[in-house]
């Protein structure tokens, strides 16, 4: 995810880690997700860099299954649909009920 400028790629970063995919991100492509470079991403903000970390992914294995386990947890514990809900039903006031055509 080499982005300079721009915005939506959020969304494929969370999903990308989802599938379990390894990431290599510049800083601005996954800002905010609270993701920790070398743990579930590999960030890199030069075309040097860029190429080296795909270089490290593509011939280290045990970096790259330690990124996608990660990535992955990561996910489920705090990027995904049941935490996005959870966040939404307690700024509505709300505990774990559905929501309704009601709300």
């Amino acid at each position: 995810m080499p982005i300079r400028m721009g915005s939506g790629t959020r969304i494929k970063a969370i999903k990308a880690l989802n599938l379990g995919r390894p990431i290599v991100s510049t800083t601005l492509g996954v800002e905010g997700l609270g993701l920790i470079p070398g743990r579930h991403i590999l960030i890199a903000d030069s075309a040097e860099d860029l190429a080296a970390a795909c270089r490290r992914l593509l011939t280290d294995p045990v970096l790259r299954a330690e990124l996608v386990s990660n990535g992955r947890e990561k996910v489920r514990a705090d990027l995904g649909y049941e935490r996005a809900l959870a966040t939404l039903m307690k700024l509505l006031g709300r505990n774990s009920e559905p929501l309704t055509n009601g709300c």
